[in-house]
């Protein structure tokens, strides 16, 4: 470098401010040459470095050690400016955080105007409404038009030559040898990209995880971490390499766009997101002090990128991406034209006017919108919280209670008057009341008035509910668990401490952590912010078997432990209700007997129940006699013939009324119609036969395939779904050649809701998913064993068939020529966040309809991608059948098909855990079709031992889920019995945890190794020890299992058990 000049202060007429020393040391080491210091105020603070780069004269200025943010920035250029007047524009140049997954480390980002924001805004600068919804309040200034024209004429440069940038870092490198070992760039393989719901482990954390749970239990308060800054760990070394996206290496690129500036680091994924989110999905990247300068400090904003603005801090990158950052502005400077440049006004003048309002920006907001400072400071806390809040909403809880009647004045008497319940009601302390009552006693209708009635009876109370179905959407406990306790935390936010460790442990994992979800319960219940807090939980029997066992157990440890009463202020107590199963009554035995009530049955108030039936009957009938002006003698007849119906409940006379008024609206002389005439339904079976007797024969077909289609679902079908499912059950060639367009399948809404109207009472819409009227609705259709229907309807659908039926409609579905076309467009760079573009796209076709009111393609993707393995595991489709080649299209795991529908299956099936590379006979293993394994091992080729990258092989796969068959046909074959992989280390181990007695007793009697070490559980006897697996425990045992082996996260068999219960 030739020696230093000196120049006037009036030449420099470009300000260059970085943030941290090394950006000023790669500013310094970009210029073509230095100049010498000059005097300054003694007011300017600044220390400057001056030289000419690309034919410009520049300032450079760095934050003091130690300070960052907005308004630092703005002190820094206000000075800069008050010194060297003749500065027409600046440059803030430096390190940021990228948004993936667009931009990667070492990239450059430029501010540049995008859409409606300039080229950037201030996330953080707003206010906070009542709901805890953030509304950005302002806009920052546009950088002069002279340097966007530069920007744009350097981006098609870039279009059609090299860029310069790399070439500027090697030469500084060249220049200054001692810069090489810190600002050259990394190893591509240091671009490491986390899932956003993946949060950073430190080494503590890891070291806690792989103890013994008593080991951590005891020493939790007295270690201490051994990790520093200066030791040789690397940043991510603890995290979990499977949580990584996977991604294609390419070379540095340059973004122009939106760049989000605030006052505090963005280091977690989650609210990087939201801030996205918020800024319509158009931000690239995340700094500190760029706002500060926007408004009178025009400049442009440049920053590479260091790190994806996530726990995962990447320090590795920052000193490459300071030199990137000002490899480009030294490119850049040579594009803008110095005559430009000598046009502009100068700055400073319009800097020191404004400098007060700059100062007092912080103050002026609080004056304007009340208290925002302070709620600036806590945001980034109350974003977490509303995350963590928004995890527990799984479903539309509210609709499920609000899809049952309103309770009629004057009924469920037989519970609200009942001594029992009372003294429950009133009771201070916890206690449990368990209602029994047989199919159509209106329970679900005394729970809803429960529900809406008793806060407005005592203003203390907390009132939380969940109803659950028959269904995948609503019969599982953890889902249960969740809609409890949102509707606690949406009450009281504050609570929400008592879930923060939880979710901060698990992220969105913890919706299935039931046990963690129960502890949250408890701790938010008995919080003594709470004085009352009753829990209703309606229709137990509806709820899965092994959820339902396992919810009766939390519920007697948690009365037979007197640390958890609280005092007689406060009380937390369970209202259930269900049918009289004896499993649900054995269960209850286990609540201490010293409860004031336990249970109230129903069976033995069909007096009161009767009663209670007679006034709704009255009231009924008497309506029916205004509405359709019946004579007296007319109505007393109709009254006396359903007060002396023998088997009266709230669902009989549901059906019979709305049967009593159809015939009246479509008859010419209601008032002549006799009892004969209106064919009364004696039982509920015989008002379901009725209803359906009245589809005519050539309508029966399509009815038949709607019942098929609701009975099988796993869950409620919305109208879209339903539409595309119906239109492929009653195509005209049932059995065709994939692919097939879909315009020769889909059925319009509209006719749809025709068809439906074919099953009567039978089938009814509830915003917008089809419903069966009833649960015993179901029950009466579904043929059990050797059952056979003697009429018509009454068992008239197998289960088998159902499953068929659903399978066939879902494969036919998924390889339709729309949805081969969708799966082409996906690239390998896309799938790395496949399942978010996969929902969004999915989404927006439920949302969307074609002009003529049939549904997108995409409507029934998500069901049949997450349905269609377990639909063809239950059905009898076999090999030989027609529909065996299309199944087997589904497995080619090397195309794009594969690509669309595999995510999202994984997502439903393991949404916390890294998709696996999957062969064909791994995926049959993982799906449990005996007869695609079966296929595949017909060919001599297919390799048993090929594993994925958690080195699980088919029999690991088999063995954790279960597939008896399965693990059969590859034992047979040979599959190695103690292959060593997955989560659970090895098949015996994955079989135990799981307790699956017959594939356990499967691989004891192939020689596994009972005592084999590793996996989470450390051995097989310590993992059916913690599920409470009795069964898989006496088969270990019984092939010498040693009881004392250490290891796992238990430590032992014996603490296992204790644990599980």
């Amino acid at each position: 470098m030739s020696s230093k000049k000196t120049l006037q202060i009036e030449a420099y007429t470009v300000g260059w401010v970085c943030a941290l020393p090394k950006e000023q040391t790669a500013a310094t080491a970009m210029l073509d040459e230095r100049h010498e210091s000059l005097p300054q105020p003694a007011h300017d603070k600044n220390t400057y470095t001056l030289g000419y780069i690309s034919g410009h004269n520049v300032v450079i200025a760095c934050l003091p050690k130690g300070t960052i943010g907005t308004n630092a920035a703005a002190v820094v250029a206000k000075s800069m400016t008050g010194t060297f007047t003749s500065i027409k524009f600046g440059l803030m140049v430096g390190i940021g955080g990228g948004m993936p997954p667009k931009v990667r480390l070492g990239d450059v980002v430029v501010s540049a105007p995008a859409y409606e924001f300039p080229g950037v805004v201030q996330w953080d600068l707003g206010i906070t409404g009542d709901e805890g919804t953030f509304k950005r309040i302002g806009a920052l200034d546009r950088p002069p038009n002279a340097l966007l024209t530069a920007i744009t004429k350097l981006e098609t440069q870039h279009a059609m030559e090299e860029c310069m940038v790399p070439k500027f870092v090697e030469d500084m490198t060249k220049r200054f040898p001692q810069l090489v070992a810190e600002y050259s760039r990394p190893d591509l393989s240091e671009d490491v990209l986390f899932r956003k719901n993946y949060h950073h482990q430190e080494q503590e954390a890891i070291i806690r995880d792989s103890q013994p749970r008593q080991s951590r239990e005891a020493n939790s308060e007295d270690e201490e971490s051994e990790y520093d800054e200066g030791s040789d760990i690397e940043p991510c070394e603890f995290c979990d390499p499977g949580q990584r996206v996977k991604r294609k290496p390419r070379e540095m690129k340059i973004h122009y766009g939106l760049i989000a500036s605030g006052n505090q680091v963005v280091k977690d994924a989650q609210l990087r997101e939201q801030i996205n989110k918020r800024l319509e999905g158009k931000i690239l990247c995340f700094d500190m002090e760029a706002a500060g300068l926007m408004n009178d400090f025009p400049c442009i904003v440049i920053r590479g990128i260091c790190d994806y603005a996530d726990s995962h801090k990447n320090y590795k990158w920052q000193e490459y991406a300071a030199a990137v950052a000002a490899g480009f502005a030294k490119e850049f400077l040579s594009i803008v034209p110095i005559h430009a440049v000598e046009q502009l006004p100068t700055i400073g003048p319009a800097l020191l006017e404004n400098a007060k309002q700059i100062v007092e920006n912080t103050k002026q907001i609080a004056e304007d919108f009340n208290e925002q400072t302070a709620k600036q400071e806590h945001r980034y806390k109350n974003e977490k919280e509303l995350t963590c809040l928004q995890l527990f909403k799984l479903g539309s809880y509210q609709d499920f209670k609000d899809s049952n009647q309103e309770r009629v004045p004057g009924t469920c008497v037989w519970v609200l008057d009942n001594p029992k319940y009372l003294q429950w009601r009133d009771n201070l302390k916890n206690d449990l009341l368990w209602i029994s009552a047989d199919p159509g006693c209106g329970k679900s209708v005394l729970s809803r008035s429960l529900v809406e009635e008793l806060p407005s009876r005592l203003p203390s109370l907390s009132i939380c509910y969940f109803f659950f179905k028959d269904n995948d959407e609503q019969n599982s406990l953890s889902k249960a668990l969740c809609a409890l306790l949102h509707q606690l935390f949406s009450a009281q936010p504050k609570l929400l401490k008592h879930a923060m460790p939880a979710w901060e442990k698990n992220a969105e994992r913890l919706q299935d952590e039931v046990n963690e979800l129960w502890s949250i319960l408890i701790n938010t219940a008995t919080d003594p912010s709470l004085q009352n807090v009753i829990c209703v939980l309606d229709a137990l029997d509806e709820c899965r078997e092994s959820d339902r066992e396992r919810l009766l157990r939390y519920l007697s440890e948690f009365y037979s432990h007197s640390s958890v009463q609280v005092s007689r202020r406060s009380s937390l107590k369970f209202l259930v209700t269900s049918r009289p199963y004896n499993d649900i009554e054995i269960g209850f035995r286990g609540i201490p007997s010293n409860l004031p009530s336990i249970r109230l049955s129903g069976e033995k108030e069909n007096d009161q129940i009767h009663q209670e039936i007679d006034l709704v009957i009255r009231q009924r009938v008497a309506s029916l006699a205004e509405e359709n002006q019946l004579s007296d003698t007319t109505t007393k007849n109709l009254e006396r013939w359903l007060l002396d119906m023998e088997h009266r409940t709230y669902l009989w006379l549901h059906l019979a009324i709305k049967s009593i008024e159809e015939t009246f609206r479509n008859s010419l002389r209601p008032d002549s119609e006799s009892i004969e005439s209106l064919k009364l339904p004696s039982t509920i079976d015989d008002a379901y036969e009725k209803i359906l007797g009245r589809i005519k024969d050539t309508h029966k077909s399509i009815a038949t395939k709607i019942l098929h289609i609701i009975v099988g679902s796993r869950r409620p079908l919305t109208i879209s779904e339903m539409a595309v499912a119906l239109g492929l059950a009653t195509r005209s060639s049932p059995e065709f050649l994939n692919p097939q367009p879909f315009a020769e399948v889909k059925i319009k809404k509209s006719r749809l809701r025709n068809s439906l109207r074919l099953c009567g009472l039978f089938v009814f819409i509830h915003h917008e998913r089809i419903y069966l009227i009833h649960q015993t609705a179901k029950e009466f259709l579904i043929q059990k064993e050797a059952q056979a229907g003697e009429n018509c309807w009454k068992y008239c659908l197998k289960p088998q068939d159902s499953e068929k039926i659903m399978a066939t409609i879902c494969i036919d579905y998924l390889l339709l020529e729309e949805l081969n076309s969708i799966s082409t467009k996906l690239t390998e760079t896309a799938r790395s966040g496949i399942y978010d573009f996969l929902k969004s796209y999915i989404q927006s076709a439920l949302r969307e309809e074609d002009k003529d009111g049939t549904p997108k393609v995409d409507a029934f993707l998500e069901y049949s991608a997450e349905h269609w393995p377990e639909h063809l595991r239950n059905s009898t489709i076999s090999s030989s059948g027609p529909i065996f080649s299309n199944i087997c299209h589904l497995y080619q795991t090397k195309n794009n098909l594969f690509n669309l529908w595999f995510p999202l299956l994984w997502r439903a099936r393991r949404p916390y855990r890294a998709r696996p590379d999957m062969n064909s006979i791994r995926l049959a293993a993982f799906n449990g079709h005996d007869i695609v394994v079966s296929y595949l091992l017909s060919n001599d080729s297919v390799s048993l031992e090929e594993h994925d990258h958690e080195k699980r092989t088919a029999l690991i796969w088999a063995a954790e889920l279960g597939y008896k068959t399965v693990v059969k046909l590859l034992l047979d074959k040979d599959a190695n019995v103690n292959a060593r992989g997955g989560y659970y280390g090895n098949p015996l181990q994955a079989a135990s945890a799981g307790g699956h007695e017959a594939v356990v007793k499967l691989l004891l009697d192939k020689d596994a190794d009972v005592n084999a070490q590793g996996g989470y559980y450390g051995n097989p006897l310590q993992a059916a020890s913690a599920g409470g697996h009795e069964a898989v425990v006496k088969l270990l045992l019984d092939k010498d299992a040693d009881v004392n082996a250490q290891g796992g996260d238990y430590g032992n068999p014996l603490y296992a058990a204790s644990e599980g219960g």
